[in-house]
């Protein structure tokens, strides 16, 4: 595992992240930048939830139209036209 030096791209704030990415370049964890001279050590729960948001079970991997009250996946080529 690793430490990379990053930045939050969720907002206009540009946090300053530390974010640990395992072997395959996974990440594993994100924490607050506290040697980052803008912020200091803050961070919102949006950019601190960055793993749940790229490898969350409720994730949408592929096109969806809604159809009612549900959402039925349909091909990139429907969803592009």
């Amino acid at each position: 595992m690793r430490v990379e030096k990053s930045f939050c791209r969720l907002c206009f704030g540009f946090c300053g992240m530390d974010v640990t990415l395992d072997d395959d370049g996974l990440v594993v964890s994100v924490k607050p930048d506290r040697d980052n001279p803008a912020t200091q050590g803050y961070s919102c729960v949006k950019g601190l939830d960055v793993p749940g948001a790229l490898y969350g079970d409720k994730r949408i991997l592929r096109p969806r139209k809604r159809v009612g009250d549900r959402h039925i996946e349909i091909p990139l080529e429907q969803a592009v036209e």
